[in-house]
């Protein structure tokens, strides 16, 4: 009787499915379907776990098509390492993400500085921004802002990080602060 090696078995279906073969990359789908499933619902902290297993496809996906079998690697522990390491990204991300937007969360109560913000006109408000020296980002930015976006939506619109628009809104509240009249405007 002859012993079957799987990892080998599985080396050829990748390299198989890499080159367009259907019926090689259903038989390895077959046999990663259970593996990715739970593999994107074993971090249970409130993420969609649908979300993630549609990552981790795709990743499966690109792990076939970056399959070199010259590289004496089995496709197995390949694509298991990697997949592995795309779902620790991912949950990283959405680390990062919750931690941030949990840092700068809008208090639910209104100042009288923020009142009195409030009470400013738009032809007024777009008066005391044109004399602060902010680029055409920036004034883009607090328009989206003042227009009642959220920071994340922000995010999204200009294909940014959600870091990256909590910078520049601190950059345009340091420079805005710097400026004489926007304090007088905003903060008397």
């Amino acid at each position: 009787m002859q012993k079957i090696d799987m990892n080998s078995c599985f080396d050829d279906l990748a390299v198989q499915a890499g080159k367009g073969n259907p019926e090689a990359k259903e038989v390895l789908c077959r046999h990663f379907r259970k593996y990715i499933h739970n593999l994107s619902r074993s971090y249970q902290q409130g993420w969609d776990a649908e979300d993630a297993e549609q990552d981790l496809w795709v990743c499966f996906l690109e792990c076939l098509l970056a399959y070199r079998k010259e590289r004496k690697i089995h496709f197995r522990y390949y694509a298991l390492k990697y997949l592995r390491w795309k779902l620790l990204n991912f949950y990283r991300s959405r680390k990062l993400d919750e931690k941030y937007t949990s840092e700068f969360t809008e208090l639910p109560y209104r100042s009288s500085r923020l009142e009195r913000a409030q009470e400013l006109t738009e032809r007024e408000t777009e008066s005391v921004l044109e004399r602060c020296s902010l680029s055409n980002k920036q004034r883009h930015m607090v328009r989206q802002r003042l227009s009642g976006k959220s920071y994340k939506d922000m995010a999204s619109e200009n294909r940014e990080s959600l870091r990256n628009i909590y910078y520049h809104m601190g950059r345009i509240q340091s420079i805005c602060a710097g400026n004489q009249e926007f304090r007088e405007s905003f903060f008397a």
